[in-house]
């Protein structure tokens, strides 16, 4: 099911605003790498933060994020080479 909900999240959030992310990337790695960090005991913190990232010109995910009581904290800026 994780793998699901992120492979919906990246059609819809990468899939949109980013041409160059693989949106398949879920599907082909996502088992293993979300595996991986349930497995390993290390990897056992007790978050006092939960990110999460939305493309700028995604309005609906921002919105969505707000919400549920998230806000911005830090921003990116990208230029095109």
């Amino acid at each position: 099911m994780l793998v699901e909900c992120s492979a919906a999240l990246f059609a819809e959030d990468a899939g949109t605003h980013d041409p160059d992310i693989n949106t398949n990337w879920p599907r082909e790695y996502g088992q293993d790498r979300f595996a991986s960090g349930i497995d390993d005991p290390a990897g056992i913190i007790q978050a006092e933060r939960a990110e999460v990232t939305a493309y700028c010109a995604n309005e609906r995910a921002r919105r969505f994020y707000a919400r549920h009581g998230f806000a911005a904290f830090t921003v990116t800026a990208t230029h095109a080479l």
